[in-house]
């Protein structure tokens, strides 16, 4: 079974469209109406008139990139070479900037000496994302700056048009990770596409279009994320035969439908990116119209080679030239731009206090601004030996600021204290390459926005917790060293990033509309978090979690609970102060968490309103005190027990083995599917489908199946079971057992199909209107009927069996059906035998 089977809503993608031509206050004025730009420092502008190439160049066009300082759009940024020119068929003007991946840049272009042909200045003034440069009179300076991308879209340019495509980053985090590794080395630059299936796959990513055929460097293999269909238009990553992860460098594009063949084979191959429009799709299918050759004289990958040209192919001697080849010329990530640079903090206010016996220093910084931190009254540091710091302490008379902290030149920080109290106050960063023993707030946190922030120390991205917000505020952003343990005494508003990891967090009050961040701890420690009520907020961790303990975690917005980690040993919700304990959450354990389980126990006080729970291995008992809505449990391996009160829509896979068993209240609608399982308990009613595969055929007969209430929906059991028993009606339903069930007893049938293909040892019912009875070896057949009620013990089904040694109708009960009997035994009727047929085909014992 496919791990991660389901996939989230797909983020929109970026598409850069030119507005409608607008009227221009000067006839004939050039304007860009099209600006795309990369993370690799490609800028394409696209002007709406044609220009003089002449006047393009690199005196009229500057890229600039940051200086020592750190900061883009300062005195100190450093002009850089860049390859610049102009196409005049397609009016537009290709920037290359060649700055390193992910690298800010900056675009100033002169448009007083860009002209049209006709002469007149290119009007450039900026405008705004996706609008027309220009304030309607021609010249002005274009000056942008490039930011991250909203999401992540790749470009793969090509001589037959470029492909857009949407990268799946949350349902394949390490593909997409791998993909851009190379991707950003510019290992993909000039290499070709050197495999094309007709109607099946065009395949690259392998080799480099060049006289040798070069093999693209390797950085090794990837884990196989399959999940996502091999549909038209999807990009998957190509692997060995028989090996799932052995996936390295190369791709392929999906020309049709191949999921019915690529989706399971092999492990499932990895989907990890889709074509986001259909310009992009009519590209693919221009490629798949390719003619192709046999190359294998030059290498085995080569044997089904799509050219430009066959003819010169031949030509050549059978051998495939570089310039015949189907090349890509650069994949890249779109990012977006904007006329300013990164926010800047303002460093007046700022203090640094230095060691005297050494070079350990601790600078803080008035994240506000508002120089407010403009003498050492507030601060108190104490240093240690070997440059080592004991404490750094901020009074409990310090203004309300939010603070950043950088630490450098040390090893070891033993302590850091807000002594402050009151309204919700921020540290709101801290910069330390060391280890942090204990950071203490004894107020709350507000949170404040520094997403695309430069600070003294650091540079904050775009989305600093990468959740697809880019303006959530940071509660407390800690940019390098293990934290031992982070306390904070009031409510938290807003993000904890902690980016190599934490032993304990502890949040006194509640945690609102943020998210917790944990980056991976070099060590293998795991993280442990402790809070009160949590709302409207995510847990992303690299670390294993050790215990999540929480009153309340709920979901009131519109954006869901999401937890992902490796493993998690416990989840525990305790109610009270008003809450019932609830836990809507999704969750997503990848299974890499050592040697616990991948989760360990949970045990939630209220209940489950919605939730998607994928778990990559075993997980250990979930008992949920109050009841299951809309919840889906996907286990990859084991699952010890599950409990719950009232189930509603709730959806249960287990890969492997249900060891102790599952004991709800009452279950209408969804599905059980295990492979193995040693109970099943429902104390009221049920409506539901359940499936134990018995994938390795065992002759198991250990299984309980027991419902107190009513049942309708289906038991299907590739094994048998010792006891089956619905103690309400049966109406409507169906139970497929393919062995024997020792013991089966069921209130009235109405209306249903039973099958024990080796029949079973005692089979009694209350009475049986409509539907049939199947299977082999039956031992003992009866219905009893009911003193309450007065219910004759009746039996009108048709019956196909193998043999029974006794048939009995108690209380008066009648005898109507179709039957095919191979050999009966005994046939005792209370009441009369009615429209009856009955062949017995080896003779009556």
């Amino acid at each position: 079974m496919p791990r991660h089977a389901f996939r989230p809503a797909s983020p929109r993608p970026i598409v850069f469209e030119p507005l409608e031509e607008r009227v221009l206050l000067s006839a004939d004025c050039p304007v860009i109406e099209l600006i795309e730009t990369d993370n690799r420092g490609l800028v394409t502008l696209t002007s709406s008139l044609q220009l003089r190439a002449g006047t393009v160049n690199s005196q009229t066009i500057r890229v600039f990139a940051a200086g020592s300082d750190g900061l883009i759009g300062t005195d100190d940024d450093v002009q850089v070479s860049a390859d610049i020119s102009y196409d005049n068929a397609s009016r537009q003007i290709r920037i290359d900037g060649g700055v390193d991946a992910d690298e800010r840049y900056r675009i100033i272009v002169d448009g007083d000496s860009i002209v049209s042909t006709e002469g007149v200045a290119l009007d450039a003034e900026f405008n705004g994302f996706g609008q027309d440069t220009g304030d309607g009179v021609a010249g002005g300076i274009l000056d942008i700056y490039s930011r991250g991308a909203a999401t992540s879209v790749a470009r793969l340019v090509t001589a037959y048009g470029t492909i857009d495509i949407e990268l799946f980053e949350d349902d394949t985090p390490q593909t997409v990770a791998n993909f851009l590794r190379y991707a950003n080395d510019g290992l993909y630059d000039q290499s070709f596409f050197h495999r094309l299936v007709e109607g099946f796959v065009i395949q690259g990513g392998g080799f480099f279009a060049q006289d040798d055929l070069a093999e693209i460097p390797k950085f090794g293999t990837v884990q196989n994320e399959p999940g996502i269909s091999n549909t038209r238009g999807t990009v998957a990553m190509a692997k060995m035969a028989g090996n799932p992860n052995s996936a390295t460098s190369e791709w392929f594009f999906n020309i049709g439908n191949n999921s019915a063949n690529l989706d399971n084979q092999n492990g499932g191959f990895t989907v990890f990116g889709r074509i986001t429009d259909n310009a992009g799709l009519a590209v693919l299918d221009d490629l798949a119209d390719l003619m192709t050759v046999n190359a294998a004289s030059q290498g085995s990958p080569f044997g089904e080679l799509p050219v430009v040209d066959p003819q010169a192919f031949e030509d050549a001697g059978d051998q495939a030239e570089p310039d015949n080849l189907i090349v890509f010329q650069r994949i890249s990530l779109l990012v977006e731009f904007d006329n300013e640079p990164f926010q800047q903090l303002d460093l007046e206010g700022a203090m640094t206090v230095t060691n005297p016996e050494g070079g350990a220093t601790v600078t803080f910084v008035d994240v506000a601004g508002s120089g407010m931190l403009n003498g050492g009254d507030f601060f108190e540091v104490k240093f240690g030996r070997n440059d080592s710091i004991k404490s750094i302490t901020l009074s409990k008379d310090m203004p309300d600021v939010p603070v950043g902290i950088v630490i450098s030149e040390t090893d070891e920080v033993g302590s850091i204290k807000d002594m402050r109290k009151g309204q919700p106050l921020d540290l709101a960063y801290l910069v330390s390459s060391a280890p942090v023993n204990n950071i203490s707030l004894k107020s709350g946190i507000s949170g404040m926005d520094l997403n695309n922030f430069v600070a003294p120390g650091i540079i904050f991205s775009d989305d600093i917790d990468n959740d697809n917000q880019r303006d959530d505020p940071i509660a407390l952003y800690v940019a390098g060293g293990f934290v031992q343990s982070i306390t904070i005494s009031g409510d938290v508003t807003g993000d904890v990033v902690v980016m190599d990891g934490a032993g304990k967090v502890s949040i006194k009050g509640d945690m609102t509309d943020g998210d917790f961040t944990f980056g991976s701890d070099d060590r293998g420690r795991s993280v442990s978090i402790d809070a009160q009520r949590v709302n409207r907020s995510s847990l992303r961790s690299e670390q294993a979690i050790g215990t999540i303990s929480v009153s309340d975690w709920r979901d009131t917005g519109a954006r869901r609970n999401q937890v992902e980690a490796p493993s998690i040993r416990n989840i525990k919700t305790s109610g009270g102060s008003g809450v019932d304990g609830n836990f809507d959450v999704d969750l997503d354990i990848s299974g890499a968490g050592g040697d616990q389980p991948d989760l360990g126990g949970v045990s939630i006080k209220g209940d489950i309103f919605s939730g998607d729970w994928s778990i990559g291995g075993d997980a250990g008992s979930i008992k949920v005190k109050g009841d299951a809505l809309n919840w889906n449990l996907d286990v990859g391996g084991d699952l010890k027990s599950v409990d719950f009160g009232e189930g509603t829509n709730v959806n249960i896979t287990v890969e492997n083995e249900l060891t102790s068993g599952l004991g709800v209240r009452s279950w209408v609608g969804g599905n059980l599917e295990v492979d193995k399982l040693r109970s099943v308990k429902v104390s009221d009613d049920a409506n539901l489908i359940i499936t134990v595969n018995n994938a390795a055929q065992d002759d198991f007969l250990t299984a309980d199946f027991n419902f107190g209430g009513d049942f309708s929906g289906s038991v299907f059991v590739f094994g048998g079971a010792r006891n089956l028993v619905v103690k309400g009606t049966v109406d409507d339903a169906e139970f497929r057992f393919a062995d024997e069930v020792r013991n089966a007893r069921f209130g009235r049938i109405t209306d249903s199909d039973i099958e024990m293909l080796n029949g079973a040892r005692k089979l009694t019912f209350t009475d049986w209107n409509g539907g049939e009875l199947r299977g082999d070896q039956y031992r003992k057949i009866q219905a009893t009927g009911s003193d309450r009620g007065n219910v004759p013990g009746d039996i009108r089904a048709t019956i196909n069996l193998g043999q029974f040694l006794l048939l009995r109708t108690s209380r008066g009960g009648d005898l109507e059906t179709d039957a095919s009997i191979q050999a009966a035994g005994t046939i005792d009727i209370a009441g009369d035998i009615v429209d009856s047929e009955i062949f017995i085909t080896g003779g009556n014992q």
